[in-house]
Formats: C-alpha cells, sequence, structure tokens
C-alpha cells in the first residue's frame, strides 16, 4: 500500500509538473501570438497611410485637371458632360481610398488616458454635416447632456459619428419627411450616442450582416461596405458596443455605449456647445 500511494503520488507530481510545463507554454505562445498581431495591425496601418498617400496624389492631379477642363468648356455640352462623369469618378475612388484607410486603422491600438469631449463633438459634427443635410433636405438636429467625456480618442468619436450620421443623410427616403436626430446621454456610467432616422431602413435579411467588411445592404454606387465594419471595429477597440434596430420604410437607429471617462480628468465643456444643432430642410 505503502509502495502504491508513493507511485500516485510520483504519478500526481508528474502530472501536475506536466500541467504546468503546458501552461507556460500555452501562455508564452499567446504572448508570441499577441505581439505578432499588434506588429501585423502596425503595419497595416502604415502601408494603408502609405497607398492612400500614393493613390491620392496623382487622383489630385487628376481632379484639377478635369476642373480645368470644366472651367474653359463652357460651350461644350459634350465635354462637360464627360469632365462631369470623370469627377463623380474620381469622388468615388477618394471616398474608397478615405473608407480603406478608416478601416484599416480602425483596429490599432488604444491608450488609457485617451479623452473625447462628447458635447463639443457632438455640436462641431452637426454643424459641419448642416449643410450637406440641408442640400439633401434632411433636418438634422443633435443634442447632448452637459459635461460628458467618453474613453475614446477625439478622432475616433468623430469617425464613428460622421460615418452614421452621413449614412443616415444618405440613405434617407426623400419623401418630405426626413429627419435625423443624433443625441448623446449618460446610461449607468456608460456614454450612449444614438443616431435616429425616418429613412429607409433595412431589410431583416441584412441586419445581421450590416457590420460585416464589404457587405452592401443596397446597390449604391457610392457604398463600399466599410462604414459601418470601421464604425463597429473602432467602437469595440474602445471598449464599447453597438446595436441597430430597423425597419424597411420607416428609419433605423443605431445605438453606441462606450466607456465614461473619469469627469474630473475631462476637459471643460464650452457652454456654447451643449446646447442644440440644427439644420432645416429647405422649404
Amino acid at each position: 500500500m505503502r509502495r502504491l500511494s508513493l507511485a500516485y503520488v510520483v504519478l500526481a507530481a508528474i502530472g501536475a509538473a506536466g500541467a504546468a510545463l503546458l501552461v507556460l507554454q500555452i501562455v508564452g505562445l499567446l504572448r508570441r501570438h499577441g505581439e505578432a498581431v499588434a506588429r501585423r495591425m502596425a503595419e497595416l496601418e502604415a502601408f494603408a497611410g502609405q497607398v492612400s498617400h500614393d493613390l491620392r496624389s496623382p487622383l489630385q492631379a487628376v481632379r484639377l485637371a478635369v476642373g480645368a477642363i470644366e472651367k474653359k468648356a463652357e460651350d461644350a455640352s459634350s465635354v462637360r458632360r464627360l469632365a462631369g462623369r470623370a469627377t463623380a469618378g474620381i469622388q468615388r475612388l477618394d471616398g474608397m481610398i478615405r473608407d480603406l484607410l478608416q478601416f484599416a486603422r480602425s483596429g490599432a491600438g488604444v491608450r488609457e488616458d485617451e479623452r473625447s469631449d462628447v458635447p463639443a463633438i457632438v455640436g462641431e459634427l452637426a454643424h459641419e454635416l448642416a449643410p450637406v443635410a440641408e442640400r439633401a433636405g434632411v433636418a438634422l438636429t443633435a443634442r447632448s447632456a452637459p459635461a460628458l467625456s467618453a474613453r475614446i480618442a477625439p478622432i475616433a468619436l468623430r469617425t464613428v459619428l460622421a460615418n452614421l450620421v452621413e449614412n443616415a443623410i444618405k440613405y434617407r427616403r426623400g419623401e418630405g419627411d426626413d429627419r435625423v436626430e443624433v443625441s448623446a446621454t449618460e446610461d449607468g456610467g456608460r456614454i450612449r450616442l444614438a443616431v435616429k432616422d425616418a429613412g429607409i431602413g433595412i431589410a431583416p435579411s441584412a441586419l445581421p450582416r450590416v457590420f460585416e467588411p464589404f457587405f452592401r445592404a443596397s446597390k449604391r454606387p457610392d457604398s463600399y461596405g466599410l462604414g459601418l465594419a470601421t464604425v463597429k471595429r473602432l467602437v469595440e477597440t474602445h471598449g464599447g458596443t453597438i446595436r441597430v434596430q430597423s425597419e424597411e420604410g420607416r428609419g433605423t437607429t443605431f445605438v453606441v455605449a462606450l466607456p465614461r471617462a473619469d469627469h474630473q480628468e475631462s476637459p471643460p465643456v464650452p457652454a456654447e456647445r451643449g446646447g442644440q444643432a440644427r439644420a432645416s430642410a429647405p422649404s
């Protein structure tokens, strides 16, 4: 019995040592995998930035040339028509480059000290997009509770909101009752951002896939299927969540929840930016 007990003890010790060694090996593999992923993400961001720069340089030259042709061909309608088509193609290519660059950078690492002044960013974005909404016949309103600070880089928050608001304007119904409402509130220690529209909505079959890269719920030529994928990656990278509710013909609502930053560390909120910004539809 003593020999048998001793054998069991020895076997148990060998098993425990083997398990500990296996755990250490797994931890080492995970660490090396994480380091490799971080390197690849950095390489991807650098590559995207370089490609974006290399593509936009000749694109700018083409844009200037087309603009010169349009100015000098005031009486040649056929030339102006061709120049208009070329301009539209340039704009589409420029949008695709921008979307690819944003998507590549959306998975980059974040710093713990990143903070965003939510009311200021919401107000500034509404002011910038007001002319776009007005030209589209969309009533754009933006409201934010005061003194909200989110744990996200300002440029990332602007990208998230801009993508959602521009989509809401783009996919309007065009029936005279188009509106987009942006709101920012606090909900249980999180910052709740909502973008609600009364647009064409999303088909039920497409809803589960709207955040997939390169998935397009519509056949619009200016949609590349990267905007919402970028938004989701940015939100989740910063510890947040995003969900969508939609009904065809009745509109769509996107709700983003982000961690709230410590209020004492937040920058002061300018009084004039904590209220409402509105772009009314043209009469």
